[in-house]
């Protein structure tokens, strides 16, 4: 597994105007908290962050001042919904010989038959997964095979198995289903009416968002 570092600072100033003002110059301001310490406000820079954000490493050598170093995960980004630039960001130290729980991307392989041969639409609704494990045993991501999937067939989280941790999702979500061209039209269509709905509490959101990153 590689070793990815993320450098933090301890964060003095609180408040909207000082979130505000971190982000201006390129950084972002979070929380480090870990079982049995007390939570430190920090500060990142913006860049570091995304670089992280774009591996899938689990675990990461948080360095604080003087070269401290703290075994931990990235355990939430808040994104601006407009930009999807991170406005606040929380870092979680951990204890490798204690579970955890984590969500991990789900990377789906291979064509379906029924999109290939029968013309059906795939459709991923969960692109995410929470799992549960000792940190040097969870993946950096779940690899599900589709390519049987004919239409009307779905992979749900009861499909999936590991020795080494569990899935804490509901073993009823659907992760991947081929559907019918005709039903996949009709749920874009729905889609598009709530996206026309949701552009009106974008500022709100986004104002939000920045609220958030004051904390």
């Amino acid at each position: 597994m590689p070793q990815v570092t993320l450098n933090v600072e301890i964060r003095e100033e609180k408040g909207h105007s000082a979130g505000r003002k971190l982000r201006r110059e390129g950084r972002v301001p979070g929380v480090y908290y870990a079982h049995g310490d007390k939570a430190v406000t920090i500060v990142l820079n913006t860049r570091e962050l995304k670089r992280v954000m774009n591996t899938e490493v689990n675990i990461l050598d948080v360095v604080f001042p003087g070269n401290k170093i703290k075994k931990s995960v990235l355990k939430d980004v808040q994104v601006d919904p407009i930009t999807d630039e991170p406005v606040h960001v929380d870092l979680m130290g951990i204890n490798l010989k204690e579970k955890i729980r984590l969500k991990i991307p789900v990377l789906l392989k291979g064509t379906p038959v029924g999109v290939k041969d029968q013309g059906g639409v795939l459709v991923h609704p969960t692109r995410e997964i929470e799992v549960e494990g000792l940190p040097l045993d969870l993946p950096e991501h779940v690899e599900i095979d589709i390519s049987d999937l004919s239409i009307g067939d779905s992979v749900t989280v009861a499909n999936l198995e590991s020795d080494k941790y569990v899935f804490v999702a509901d073993e009823h979500e659907v992760i991947a289903n081929v559907i019918h061209p005709r039903v996949a039209e009709v749920t874009t269509a729905e889609e598009e009416v709530e996206g026309e709905e949701g552009e009106e509490g974008e500022e709100t959101a986004t104002e939000s968002s920045e609220e958030a990153g004051q904390q």
